[in-house]
């Protein structure tokens, strides 16, 4: 019958065999199995040593050179060395798991320490060990493990990095749940639901709500706005593909939206502006077309009825000015006057034309010993002087005229 090694048993009958015989093949077996498992541990690719309870290595795998870059026999012959490759910052802890060692013989928890390799690389192991007992429960020692976990630590900090970039936002942060309750929030989105009186589950404003509806049915990125006194927030909604979530990236935009309105009341003032002063352009450039056009009438006019006639026909036409009747009575001394409503002046029609804009119906009546006959009316102008008189031309817009 086979034992667990399996290698047979001797026969508890009668044999033939010799008892010296019969101890050299025990022996041989024994050694078998003992080189079987040292052939086991040489080739591991872990890190394997055998520690004796008074401190001296038994046995170290030759996988301890590609960890640490020293030789198996290097840790043999000096037992110390196990000691200084552990790297400075953790070598207490190392210490206090050797005491721990010498004073247990059970199991103990594995732990993760830094080692330092021949070449000064650090690199990260993970150490566990049993107890090695004899066949009576005598502790032989302990059988540790050291592998080699540089690669899962790095993992480990880009993971926790990573963790840590939401909660050292400044701005909110948030996820949320299909139905609208928040499931996590950084500091500064749990102050701000605090604010708006809300904890972890509840639901998120009406604004957040909508949004976060509309990124689950469409499947699109969402931006929400929502106020809280005189801040407000810009939420970004965006559901990852196929994810029973959607984040929520806020950023306070007030100050942004402040100077965003005051551009647009300058713009709008600007506009206003413009839109005055190209009107006030065209009222300026009609009027000197009509100063033009009277100037004309009166180097090409000899009567003076006539040449009243036309000029207040082109006044009437250019809706420039108002006046709307001349005064006669002056006539008989062949001085020209001032039409109704402008006071009489040195330089007569040419004052009365540089004199400011007035209505239509502003006429007014007439000065005190002026007869109500001696005027004309626009009336009168309109029915009789519908053609100016020869040599006068009708002030046109053309070149000269604004847009």
């Amino acid at each position: 019958m086979d034992d667990q090694a399996g290698k047979a048993r001797p026969h508890r009958g009668k044999s033939s065999k010799q008892p010296g015989e019969s101890a050299r093949q025990v022996g041989s077996a024994l050694m078998d199995t003992l080189d079987l498992y040292k052939s086991i541990a040489d080739h591991a690719y872990d890190w394997i040593y055998w520690r004796a309870p008074d401190g001296r290595l038994r046995y170290v795998s030759p996988s301890c050179e590609r960890l640490t870059g020293f030789q198996a026999g290097e840790f043999e012959v000096d037992p110390d060395l196990l000691i200084r490759v552990v790297h400075h910052d953790d070598k207490g802890l190392f210490l206090s798991h050797l005491k721990e060692e010498a004073g247990n013989g059970g199991n103990i928890v594995p732990f993760d320490f830094r080692i330092v390799t021949r070449d000064g690389k650090i690199k990260w192991v993970n150490h566990a060990c049993v107890p090695v007992l004899d066949c009576e429960g005598r502790l032989l020692g302990r059988r540790a493990t050291n592998r080699d976990v540089s690669a899962r630590k790095v993992l480990e900090d880009e993971v926790r990095d990573l963790a840590k970039f939401p909660s050292e936002n400044p701005n909110p942060v948030m996820r949320a749940n299909g139905e609208g309750a928040v499931t996590y929030a950084n500091e500064a989105g749990r102050a701000l639901m605090q604010a708006w009186e809300n904890t972890l589950r509840d639901e998120l404003p009406p604004p957040l709500r909508d949004a976060i509806a509309e990124s689950f049915t469409a499947g699109v990125r969402r931006r929400a706005d929502i106020g809280y006194g005189e801040r407000i927030y810009a939420f970004d909604v965006i559901r990852p593909a196929g994810a029973p979530y959607v984040n929520l990236y806020g950023a306070d935009v007030t100050e942004r939206r402040k100077a965003e309105d005051g551009l647009r009341v300058a713009r709008d003032a600007l506009d206003l502006e413009v839109r005055e002063r190209t009107a006030e352009l065209r009222r300026t450039n009609r009027l000197l077309r009509m100063i033009s056009a009277c100037n004309q009438a009166l180097v090409g006019i000899d009567d003076e009825k006539e040449l009243i006639q036309a000029i207040c026909q082109l006044i009437l036409d250019e809706g420039a000015s108002g006046w709307s009747g001349w005064d006669m009575r002056s006539r008989t001394t062949g001085s020209l006057c001032a039409l109704q409503g402008v006071p009489a002046s040195k330089t007569g029609i040419w004052s009365a034309l540089q004199s400011p804009g007035r209505t239509r119906s502003g006429a007014g009546a007439p000065r005190a010993g002026q007869s109500e006959s001696a005027g004309l009316t626009s009336a009168t102008i309109s029915s009789h002087s519908q053609s100016l008189p020869r040599g006068v031309k009708r002030p046109s817009a053309g070149a000269s005229d604004l847009p």
